[in-house]
């Protein structure tokens, strides 16, 4: 928090930040995010899936990834604005994926933890999510340049 401000002006005046994991900040205006109870082990259950969807199929980020490589658990979802762009959703349309247009750069937004997994080195389907997740965040800053 002792850098609340300066995080704040470097994506007002156009920086980019990547949150993952979900975010429990004060600083960060127009954010509502609802920590939820996390599902660790629904996997365990044959047949089972976790219920994620793309809130639109033809958003560019599925050109980089594939829902599977979504689903191992996720810790919040990101309330409706009309300033957040849906991109990975529960069954009941909550955010789990977002893309905020609140500020003069870009922030992205997941509850997903892939830092945290790939620095546990287990969950392995975390690491072609991270680097195609961070490909389709670069090739998204790009384009909008």
């Amino acid at each position: 928090m002792q850098n609340a401000s300066k995080l704040l002006d470097y994506i007002n005046n156009g920086g980019n930040m990547v949150l993952l994991g979900g975010v429990d900040c004060d600083f960060l205006p127009y954010l509502d995010f609802k920590p939820t109870e996390v599902n660790f082990w629904w996997w365990l259950n044959e047949g089972a899936d976790l219920p994620l969807y793309a809130f639109d199929v033809s958003h560019r980020l599925w050109d980089f990834l594939r829902i599977d490589e979504c689903k191992w658990h996720y810790h919040g979802v990101f309330k409706d604005n009309d300033k957040y762009e849906k991109i990975l959703v529960n069954e009941i349309g909550e955010s789990i994926i977002c893309k905020s247009h609140h500020f003069k750069g870009n922030l992205y937004l997941t509850s997903l933890d892939p830092d945290f997994h790939i620095g546990q080195g287990f969950m392995p389907i975390t690491i072609p999510f991270f680097e195609k997740y961070m490909r389709w965040i670069e090739t998204d800053i790009l384009e909008e340049k």
